[in-house]
């Protein structure tokens, strides 16, 4: 089942879905997302990058949709 999340609720969210181990996890973003990842002199692109570098790196899956 699909629910839209807040960017800001985010962390939240994922911490409750670690805890289902049994249920596969992942995200859509849309793809503005990406904009704020590769514009290095945005203000949101420290809090994004490390955003994805903690998702990737627990095996959550990120689809992106432009």
């Amino acid at each position: 089942m699909g629910r839209v999340i807040a960017f800001s609720e985010f962390k939240q969210y994922y911490e409750r879905a670690k805890k289902k181990p049994d249920v596969a996890h992942g995200a859509i973003f849309d793809a503005n997302i990406l904009i704020s990842l590769t514009y290095e002199v945005g203000r949101l692109h420290e809090e994004v990058r490390e955003f994805f570098d903690q998702t990737l790196a627990h095996n959550f899956s990120i689809f992106i949709v432009g």
